[in-house]
């Protein structure tokens, strides 16, 4: 569920990137002065790549763990396999 979130996320980002840099090249195909909002414009960017790069952090620490939620699962197997070893293959 989480990584469905994190990719609507990216998808949304990008959406936001495409629409704000379209608009910076549309205003630079008109004459005149458009410096507030080239400014916000750009401010916006700016919090994209914030965004983005929390995005990141919070996606690298769910596939932290995961992993670590899989090396637990896998250490927890290590005595059921001696037991079995050792012809102890009882259920437990």
């Amino acid at each position: 569920m989480l990584e469905l979130k994190h990719a609507l996320m990216a998808g949304r980002i990008l959406e936001a990137r495409t629409e704000i840099l379209a608009r910076i090249g549309k205003l630079r195909e008109i004459p005149g002065l458009h410096e507030d909002e080239l400014r916000i414009l750009d401010d916006a960017l700016r919090n994209l790549r914030t965004l983005e790069r929390l995005e990141l952090h919070a996606d690298a620490d769910q596939h932290r763990e995961a992993a670590q939620n899989a090396l637990e699962k896998v250490e927890s197997l290590g005595p059921r396999i001696e037991r079995f070893k050792s012809g102890d293959n009882e259920a437990s």
